[in-house]
């Protein structure tokens, strides 16, 4: 095809992304919601991890 597949005045890859941003959002603001933490990305306690092999 040399046209984009369009849904009125957007293309479906804008679809596509706008619905994909507003899952993740969405998602997101639930986890807050519901009271959850989000997974912890730095040692708890500045506690050093042993990377570094003996």
């Amino acid at each position: 095809r040399m046209d984009s597949l369009m849904l009125g005045p957007l293309r479906i890859a804008q679809v596509v992304s706008l619905v994909a941003i507003a899952l993740g959002v969405a998602g997101l603001g639930w986890l807050y919601w519901m009271g959850r933490s989000l997974p912890d990305v730095v040692p708890v306690d500045n506690q050093q991890w042993d990377t570094v092999s003996k």
